[in-house]
């Protein structure tokens, strides 16, 4: 286990609603200040760990883990509280049609050595619900039967896939609240240059489109 910690995460957050009308939509993509957006009727607030979202997320002391002995085995069982995590709520306004949310993160900016996993927690959860927190066990079962670190790691992209796939196939309510995790952590011999990593700033840009539910995203 490499006690190591990256400087910070940035989760840049952009939100677009796209109305439908007779198959033709109008779409648009703002970055704001602040967590609420609307066009038309469709009014979608977001929160990320309990509070409105901002413009940004920034994560501090995202650890490195040793791949073999933190994720595989957990060796030391410390992989949970290695951890770093951010919970999103997507809430539809009493006001909102029946909705649909893309949620996508740009692997295009990435830079290597971060590792992160979603966790798609459900919609309407009650006060007794508790998140899921075992994420050694949670990877665990996305990764068995993948003998090797790239076929792992592919599970993983796929599971992420499946995730996105599955809040945006889910039609939300007026009042619904949709919630999902998105988990963390550092890799530290994927990393171009690991002699900098106490200079490592991950950012990511995190893309949330919503949608009548009559039109249509690609995931």
């Amino acid at each position: 286990m490499k006690k190591i910690y990256v400087s910070m995460i940035v989760i840049l957050l952009i939100v677009s609603t796209i109305i439908s009308i007779s198959y033709a939509w109008f779409t648009y993509v703002e970055r704001k200040s602040l967590a609420s957006f609307e066009a038309g009727e469709l009014s979608i607030d977001l929160k990320a760990n309990d509070l409105m979202f901002d413009f940004d997320i920034t994560l501090q002391d995202i650890v490195f883990i040793d791949y073999e002995n933190d994720l595989i085995l957990d060796k030391y069982d410390t992989f949970n509280h290695l951890a770093s995590s951010v919970k999103i709520d997507i809430l539809s306004n009493e006001d909102s049609p029946l909705s649909r949310h893309l949620i996508t993160i740009d692997e295009s900016i990435l830079d290597d050595g971060l590792l992160y996993v979603i966790i798609y927690e459900g919609v309407n959860l009650d006060d007794t619900y508790t998140l899921i927190s075992d994420y050694h066990t949670y990877i665990a079962n996305v990764i068995a039967g993948y003998s090797d670190k790239a076929s792992q790691l592919q599970a993983i992209s796929d599971h992420n896939a499946l995730m996105i796939e599955t809040m945006h196939d889910t039609v939300m309510k007026p009042l619904d609240q949709m919630t999902f995790q998105i988990v963390f952590w550092g890799d530290y011999n994927e990393l171009q240059n690991p002699e900098t990593y106490l200079e490592q700033i991950f950012e990511i840009n995190l893309l949330i489109e919503s949608i009548n539910h009559q039109g249509d995203l690609i995931p």
